[in-house]
């Protein structure tokens, strides 16, 4: 997947039964196994906690976002994961599809110009390997 989108290939989302299935198909990571977690906690400790958690599981990890959350989550995942290259979709499969991978840092820079619209699908790598 790296090397198409640094030739300029277009890459899409295969549509399917969920989101989840959509943006594995275009993240460039191994996708089995992997963690579907679904939307995070709220509270800003219970959120970083079940972050650490994630990056420990060493699988990529498969997380919904609503608008109004998606910075606080970038911010929490670049406090766990580190500058791991996620990929954020947004309105998978839908006119106003959006997919794109990068930082947290570059997420959250391009979302406070534009603000943030629609249903998110974040994919983030698998955590780092132990010591």
């Amino acid at each position: 997947m790296r090397d198409a989108r640094a030739a300029g290939i277009p890459v899409v989302p295969v549509p399917g039964p969920s989101a989840v299935t959509a943006a594995l198909s275009v993240a460039g990571v191994p996708a089995s196994p992997f963690v579907f977690e679904g939307f995070l906690p709220t509270r800003p400790g219970r959120r970083r906690r079940r972050l650490r958690v994630l990056c420990e599981a060493r699988m990529p990890v498969v997380l919904y976002e609503s608008p109004h959350r998606i910075a606080v989550t970038l911010e929490a995942i670049r406090e766990v994961f580190g500058d791991v290259e996620l990929l954020v979709a947004r309105e998978l499969t839908k006119r106003f599809e959006e997919v794109l991978t990068g930082p947290p840092a570059a997420h959250l820079a391009r979302l406070a110009g534009a603000g943030a619209r629609g249903e998110f699908t974040l994919v983030i790598p698998a955590g780092p390997a132990a010591p």
